[in-house]
């Protein structure tokens, strides 16, 4: 009997990707094995056979307690003695190495943030930590490299960023495709006539300064000008403590806004049913080196759902909204906030069609992404041990 072990540190231990998707499919591919998910607290209650959760963490970001992780989860694989490891996060691969070193397990790094250039590029750390804290974490990948069975990437653009640290191990793209937990809908829902009927804009998922969330707001605050009938629904986690009271009171003081999560997070399928009650989601990630090239997951859910979504203009973006035989959505100057002109874009996304022709959401749904993750792993199990 196969034991598989995924683990992150942040995301709940029931995440949509680790356990929803790869772990959850995996799991009819290698019948009667155990399947252990490590993380923090659960977002659902449910206890499929054979599937034992462990919300081991419990921190922010920033938290000193962070440190202590490495041994919390090597006391766990100790207990455990998994044949497989699928670690999803930078700061674990110590303990894995550590417990590789005694055991014939294969180890997968499924690469879900390009961490170094995520510390570089955003302001969750200090500046004079950056450099110094994204060099270590590209130090401690690489020194891991030596003793893992593969690579899974969660961005195409992996490929050629982190080609160095990846070209000696098999590696396969695994992108966050969108499995849908409640029914899609047939068609995409348009806002009544009236003109003063509501427009729901909505966001969600990761509400931080670096995710654009502060963009976000004042775009729709500058909006209403041009457009009053338009709400905004924030519906999502913040993971930075700090922001959670000012963002808050800034939600508290816009009108035509709800929220819902910020403290906690949302499960997946209730942003799902979001989906089909909005007419537009907004997805402001800032563009530089962090985000520039990445293909966000809301945007797979997004299409799949046929809601039309507003991003911020990038050329790879565009170049995604473009890939489809209808509109699907429209890239805006969300950093422009202050200059840019709302009422002429307001009368041309009014006179655009979304999701005209038929349309067909396979390929963004997991169901088409899937098996090339059995793949993968049916090709790791065949090889042997792969170090």
């Amino acid at each position: 009997m196969f034991k598989f072990v995924w683990a992150s540190v942040l995301k709940p231990a029931d995440d949509g990707r680790l356990y929803q998707k790869m772990g959850l499919t995996l799991r009819e591919v290698f019948a009667g094995g155990q399947f252990h998910f490590v993380g923090s607290a659960r977002q659902t209650h449910d206890q499929p056979e054979g599937v034992v959760f462990h919300p081991i963490y419990s921190f922010s970001r920033r938290s000193l307690r962070r440190l202590l992780a490495n041994v919390q989860f090597g006391w766990l694989l100790w207990r455990v003695r998994p044949d497989w490891i699928v670690v999803a996060t930078v700061e674990l691969l110590p303990a894995v190495v550590l417990y590789r070193c005694f055991s014939r397990c294969r180890v997968v790094y499924d690469v879900q943030e390009n961490y170094a250039l995520n510390v570089l590029h955003t302001s969750v750390y200090p500046r004079w930590m950056r450099r110094p804290l994204a060099w270590l974490l590209r130090l401690v990948e690489y020194a891991a490299s030596f003793w893992l069975s593969g690579y899974i990437l969660a961005e195409r653009c992996y490929a050629h960023q982190l080609q160095k640290l990846i070209a000696q191990k098999p590696w396969v793209v695994v992108e966050n495709t969108c499995l849908p937990c409640v029914p899609l809908p047939q068609h995409r829902l348009q806002p009544e006539g009236q003109s003063a009927a509501p427009i729901v804009c909505l966001l969600s998922g990761t509400l931080s300064p670096s995710y654009g969330t502060e963009q976000a707001l004042l775009f729709f605050e500058r909006l209403q000008a041009s457009c009053p009938q338009v709400w905004l629904w924030v519906v999502g986690y913040c993971p930075e403590p700090s922001y959670r009271p000012r963002l808050k009171q800034r939600l508290a003081a816009l009108p035509q806004t709800k929220w819902e999560g910020i403290d906690y997070f949302v499960p997946q399928a209730r942003i799902q049913a979001c989906y089909t009650q909005a007419h537009w989601a907004w997805l402001p990630y800032p563009v530089h080196g962090a985000f520039a090239e990445r293909i966000p997951s809301k945007l797979f859910d997004c299409v799949a759902f046929q809601l039309p979504v507003l991003m911020a203009e990038n050329e790879h973006w565009q170049a995604f909204l473009d890939s489809f035989p209808t509109k699907v959505g429209l890239c805006v100057p969300f950093a422009q906030a202050d200059t840019f002109d709302y009422a002429e874009w307001v009368a041309t996304w009014q006179q655009t069609a979304f999701f005209t022709n038929s349309f067909d959401p396979a390929p963004v749904l997991w169901s088409e992404t899937a098996p090339r993750l059995v793949a993968f792993f049916q090709k790791l199990a065949a090889q042997g041990d792969t170090r």
